[in-house]
């Protein structure tokens, strides 16, 4: 990762000087001239403004480009076998992001307007907190592990997975109706601070909660 006191613009530094001090491992281009990654890429805190000049490929390991200016995905890889992080930017769509991500995917503290370019399943927990968020509705169908979309502005739960293995957190939204939560929640069912009343009745109206832990209240 750059020091970005020493380091303040990246548009004036060669892309493979900034690849070999972000990318733990090896990388090549192929015959398209992307950029595939046997490896880590740490992009995080470099003051990105955007992805474009990679063009990234295929990433065998984890991606972060997290902590930066980007107001979209284009240029970062297709495909992430590993961890993807672009949470806190001034993302508001995950268009032209990873088609494919096999561990978390970490979308939280942007200016999110829809979910509509992420994948549709996500090998980890699918994290998309602290956005702009009025629907789920785009956003990945099947999640390994939590679900997290606490502190957006949902007003239903449309678009959820069917099924979240851990657990599924909808808190401090303005939702006034359970209609499209998952049918089973293999963990806890968060959902406190809501617009309405919901209460344990209601939300096995809905889900079913293996755990049997439903947050209503602090």
């Amino acid at each position: 990762m750059f020091n970005n006191e020493i380091i303040n613009d990246y548009n004036y530094i060669d892309k493979d000087v900034i690849l070999k001090k972000c990318v733990k491992g090896e990388f090549c281009y192929n015959e398209y001239n992307e950029i595939d990654v046997q490896g880590d890429v740490n992009l995080s805190y470099c003051n990105i403004h955007t992805l474009e000049q990679f063009n990234f490929n295929i990433i065998e390991g984890n991606f972060n480009c997290s902590n930066n200016k980007l107001k979209n995905l284009k240029g970062g890889p297709r495909e992430v076998w590993g961890d993807y992080k672009c949470n806190n930017n001034k993302l508001k769509t995950l268009k032209g992001g990873p088609r494919k991500v096999g561990g978390i995917y970490e979308c939280n503290n942007n200016k999110l307007i829809s979910l509509e370019g992420a994948p549709k399943k996500i090998g980890g927990y699918f994290d998309c907190e602290c956005n702009n968020l009025k629907t789920l509705k785009g956003g990945p169908r099947k999640v390994m592990k939590d679900y997290l979309c606490s502190y957006n502005k949902l007003k239903n739960l449309k678009g959820a997975p069917k099924k979240v293995i851990y657990l599924f957190n909808c808190s401090y939204n303005k939702l006034t109706s359970l209609e499209g939560a998952p049918k089973l929640v293999e963990g806890d069912f968060n959902c406190k601070n809501n617009k309405f009343f919901i209460s344990n009745e209601l939300v096995k109206q809905y889900t079913f909660v293996t755990d049997k832990i439903i947050t209503l209240f602090e």
